[in-house]
């Protein structure tokens, strides 16, 4: 849990550095959508992650890299 609550404030300082800053009501929401994507700690951390790697302000479920397309897997 802890791992957890230090990628969040990753997740914050990351949405302070792109001049998008988060109140603290905006992190209770984003805590309670992680959970309404997953409950599991381990996947919610992934899902920050992804977001602050891809530069989202937002959060989403896991992207699958490995989707099938017309020429075979994609790679990303």
């Amino acid at each position: 849990m802890e791992k957890l609550e230090e990628t969040i404030k990753e997740f914050v300082k990351f949405r302070k550095q792109v001049k998008k800053p988060m109140t603290d009501y905006a992190v209770k929401l984003l805590k309670k959508k992680l959970d309404s994507i997953t409950s599991k700690p381990e996947e919610q951390i992934a899902i920050l992650e992804q977001s602050i790697l891809n530069g989202w302000q937002g959060v989403y479920p896991i992207k699958d890299d490995t989707t099938p397309n017309s020429e075979g897997f994609q790679w990303k």
